[in-house]
C-alpha cells in the first residue's frame, strides 16, 4: 500500500499511543502500531535494534500480532529470535542492552540471526500484504467515524 495513503493516519495513531497508551487503540491499531514499529526496526537496525529499541514490543505481545494477522512464518522467525533472548526477554537497561549485544556478536550467534534475517526479508513481502489488510481496515474504519 502506497505510504501517502496511510502515513497520515498512522501518525495521528502513534501519537494518540504515546499520549493515551495503547488501551485507547482499537486492536487493528494496536496489530498496525506494533507490526509497522517491529518491521522498521528489523529493516533499519536488524533483530538487535528491534530488542534493543526503546520502543520495543514485549516478545509475547509480538508473537501474537503476527498470530493474529495470519503471519505464521514470521511468527516462527520471531519465536526463534526469541529464544535467543536471555530469559526470552528484551534487555530492561544499558547494562543489558550491552551484554546482549556481546552475545549476539558471538560467531554461533552471529550465524543464527543472520539466518533469521534472512527468513525476515523472504516473508516481508508476505507479511507487508498481511498488514495492508489490517491498515485498510484502520482506514475504513475511521472514515466511517468521520
Amino acid at each position: 500500500m502506497d505510504i501517502g495513503l496511510w502515513l497520515p493516519i498512522w501518525e495521528t495513531v502513534e501519537k494518540r499511543c504515546l499520549k493515551e497508551g495503547y488501551a485507547a487503540l482499537d486492536e487493528d491499531e494496536r496489530l498496525w502500531l506494533i507490526l509497522r514499529r517491529a518491521i522498521d526496526e528489523v529493516e533499519h537496525n536488524g533483530l538487535l535494534g528491534l530488542y534493543c529499541a526503546v520502543l520495543s514490543p514485549q516478545p509475547a505481545e509480538l508473537l501474537a500480532a503476527w498470530q493474529a494477522i495470519g503471519a505464521e512464518d514470521m511468527y516462527n522467525v520471531f519465536e526463534r529470535a526469541t529464544a535467543l533472548l536471555p530469559e526470552g526477554l528484551p534487555p530492561e537497561d544499558e547494562e543489558q542492552s550491552e551484554a546482549l549485544i556481546a552475545l549476539w556478536q558471538d560467531d554461533d550467534y552471529a550465524k543464527l540471526v543472520a539466518e533469521l534475517e534472512d527468513d525476515f526479508y523472504e516473508l516481508l513481502p508476505e507479511t507487508e500484504r498481511l498488514l495492508d489488510e489490517v491498515v485498510k481496515r484502520v482506514l475504513e474504519n475511521i472514515e466511517a467515524k468521520a
